[in-house]
């Protein structure tokens, strides 16, 4: 992914986003690109959960429910490299961009060990926005108008 965005010669005002566990991914491209001088202007993520201090039997719930779900979206060898890669990334290193956090305002508790605050990687800055309806209803077009919305002030 580094390398296709410094391909894409995108530059600084180009913020990474990442839906879910895709979060995690877009974390681990900002820490790549930061390391390799070509840092993006921010990340923001769409509720993301870091559950890698989360019990084994919870971790594992997780991993069953992104099999279960993401066939549905992708064929399933890419559902499963895409599994694989997110559990490859466990963010432990702060980058020096903000990161801005879009959560989900309804839906399920967090489990035991997961959390949602990522503040503890930011190093120039870290905010939260609410955004309404549940995890997974966010990809209803009814909230486009809310994420677009939210995005717009990220992006200004």
């Amino acid at each position: 992914y580094a390398q296709a965005f410094e391909r894409l010669q995108l530059g600084p005002d180009t913020a990474i986003l990442g839906y879910s566990a895709g979060g995690k991914l877009a974390l681990a491209l900002a820490h790549v690109l930061e390391q390799r001088g070509t840092a993006a202007r921010s990340v923001v993520l769409i509720d993301t959960w870091d559950w890698s201090q989360a019990a084994p039997d919870v971790r594992h719930r997780i991993r069953q429910e992104m099999d279960d779900i993401l066939p549905q979206a992708l064929d399933r060898s890419l559902s499963i490299a895409y599994r694989s890669r997110i559990e490859l990334f466990e963010p432990k290193d702060a980058i020096g961009i903000p990161i801005h956090h879009l959560l989900a305002d309804t839906g399920a508790t967090a489990p035991a060990g997961v959390i949602r605050d990522w503040s503890r990687l930011a190093g120039a800055g870290y905010r939260e926005d609410a955004l309404i309806g549940g995890h997974h209803e966010l990809l209803d077009m009814a909230h486009a108008s809310d994420i677009a919305a939210r995005l717009r002030v990220v992006f200004v």
